[in-house]
Parts: C-alpha cells; sequence; structure tokens
C-alpha cells in the first residue's frame, strides 16, 4: 500500500510539472508560422518575397529568386515592413534597423537605431526616422540625398 501511495505521489508530481500555462503555451506556440501572405513580386516577375504571419507577430521576410536553383535567396529576420523598390533592390525595415539590398549581388547597407521607414517612389528615395529624431534622406544607393 504504502508503494503504491509513493507511485502515485510521484506521478502526480511529473504531471503537474509537465503541463504549461497559457503563456508558456502560446510562446511555444509562436515559433511556429500560422500564415504566410503579403506576396509581392518584382515587375520582372524575377524576384518575390513573403512574410511569414505568427501568432503574436509578424517579423519573417523570405525573399524568392523564380531564376535561381535555390529558390530562397534571403531570410530577414526581424524585420515588420519590406518591399521592392525596382527590380533588383529591397528596402526592410524593424528591429531598431532599416537594409538596403542589392539582390543579385546581395550587398546590404544597413541602417541603424532605425525607429521608421518610408519609400518616396516617385523622387526614387528613403526616408529614415531615427531615435533621435533626425530624419535622414538617402537615394537608392544608401547615400543621403536631398529631398
Amino acid at each position: 500500500m504504502r508503494t503504491i501511495c509513493l507511485l502515485l505521489w510521484l506521478c502526480s508530481s511529473i504531471l503537474v510539472k509537465s503541463q504549461r500555462t497559457d503563456a508558456e503555451m502560446d510562446q511555444w506556440m509562436s515559433r511556429f508560422s500560422t500564415a504566410i501572405g503579403g506576396l509581392q513580386v518584382t515587375d520582372d516577375q524575377r524576384f518575390a518575397l513573403v512574410t511569414k504571419y505568427y501568432k503574436k507577430n509578424s517579423d519573417t521576410i523570405l525573399i524568392f529568386d523564380t531564376k535561381s536553383e535555390k529558390k530562397i535567396v534571403d531570410t530577414l529576420l526581424k524585420k515588420n515592413k519590406a518591399a521592392f523598390l525596382n527590380n533588383n533592390l529591397v528596402f526592410a525595415v524593424g528591429n531598431n534597423t532599416a537594409e538596403l539590398i542589392d539582390l543579385p549581388s546581395k550587398k546590404r547597407k544597413e541602417f541603424d537605431q532605425i525607429v521608421s521607414g518610408e519609400i518616396l517612389s516617385m523622387s526614387k528615395q528613403l526616408v529614415l526616422l531615427d531615435n533621435a529624431k533626425n530624419i535622414n534622406i538617402y537615394d537608392y544607393k544608401g547615400k543621403i540625398g536631398r529631398a
């Protein structure tokens, strides 16, 4: 009888420890993508990007090259916004940074301490707001331009 009680007590403690709270379960589940969307394609249809949506965020962007054997050419982590500037350039913002990526050459221009970024497509410029509340305007090569 004593052995049975001891076994029941051990089993119950194992079961209690194995149960997770709702918050822990949500955090665990957020590691898995729940949907893919936000498809964007370059005008020449060579490159495409999609956003992986998770339960709590949407910060992973996959970039595909339709002319490459390795279909996924880049994965942008912790970026919540991305857009093609032309057939070769992608601009992404998120996690206090911005990136300008030339896809064929894979050259990157990174900007740190960025709060927000927008594209001025008519003038082919980028506007970046940094943590110090400075607004800078860049051309599509990542060089400071004029408004």
